[in-house]
């Protein structure tokens, strides 16, 4: 136990050992720097979880290497401190030699030439050492600039770390399938029981995620005693139908949106406005605008559920 604390003791007193993790963080950087360049700039993989994973471990890689970095630098600036502080205690005791050196000489006069002898060597080494003293504050001043700059590229790490993932959630709520809950579709239902009666129609974007969504808000409609009914169209139309038993027209759209006819504002918008507020409350964005006058199905409210924007 003693031989490790000895050889720690060593390694912690070392200016050697601490340069070198210096330039070794300083190595650690520039592989991180080198990765998210790959990753930003160039194209190294065709999936893009791969990609991300690539550029998230590349910023951790530069934190790390910055943080080695400024271990070093730290370490060092105390060791030239301390550095700083022995030669100052030199340069006193070789002032306190000068001294001694002259009281010796006004005593003795045969020992006069040897005294002045020593004092001049004394002054030699205070002046190295106020030369080493020099020395090491610069060096002192160039690693506190080595700290800053250090800071500020951790700082620009973090940064860009932080920005990546704002991305990826932007990216997972975008991809998230539109849902409500139990809990939704139960505050939802109670607000829509206020307008029994409330005629619809349905169209959907055939795709898996918008006819799920559609099927929540015929359930809730039909939970509120809204009465669903088929479009008046008679042109040329596809459509498919719901366990329900509601006839849903297909059309390729995006987003939820509900139109009304002017000529049912009167009777209608009260229900219309309900829902639309009630669905973007949870989290659906809803569109809500007036029915084309040519469009042949004037007497329900039309709700348009099309593919996630």
């Amino acid at each position: 136990m003693s031989s490790l604390t000895s050889l720690w003791s060593v390694l912690d007193s070392s200016a050697s050992l601490w340069e070198f993790t210096e330039y070794f963080g300083t190595v650690v950087v520039i592989v991180g720097v080198i990765g998210e360049y790959l990753a930003e700039f160039h194209h190294i993989s065709d999936n893009e979880s791969k990609r991300r994973k690539f550029a998230k471990r590349s910023t951790l890689v530069l934190i790390i290497g910055l943080a080695v970095e400024l271990l070093g630098l730290v370490r060092t600036s105390q060791l030239t401190a301390h550095t700083i502080a022995v030669l100052n205690e030199q340069a006193q005791l070789a002032r306190s030699d000068a001294s001694t050196a002259n009281k010796i000489a006004k005593g003795f006069e045969g020992q006069i030439a040897d005294a002045n002898a020593r004092a001049k060597n004394a002054e030699a080494e205070l002046a190295s050492a106020n030369a080493a003293s020099q020395d090491a504050v610069a060096k002192v001043a160039h690693a506190n600039a080595r700290i800053a700059e250090a800071n500020v590229r951790a700082a620009e790490a973090v940064k860009a770390a932080e920005t990546e993932r704002l991305a990826r959630v932007k990216i997972e709520e975008r991809l998230r399938p539109r849902d409500l809950s139990a809990e939704q579709q139960e505050r939802i239902t109670s607000r829509l029981k206020q307008y029994p009666a409330t005629p619809y129609e349905l169209e959907v974007d055939p795709t898996p995620e918008a006819i799920h969504l559609l099927r929540i808000i015929d359930t809730m409609l039909r939970k509120s005693q809204w009465a669903p009914h088929e479009s008046a169209r008679n042109d040329l139309r596809m459509t498919l139908k719901l366990e329900s038993g509601s006839r849903v027209e297909q059309g390729v759209s995006s987003g939820v949106t509900v139109l009304l006819a002017e000529s049912l504002v009167p009777r209608y918008n009260l229900a219309v406005s309900s829902l639309v507020v009630a669905l973007r409350e949870e989290g659906i964005e809803t569109a809500y605008t007036f029915l084309p006058n040519s469009d042949p199905s004037q007497d329900n409210v039309h709700i348009m559920v099309g593919s996630k924007e």
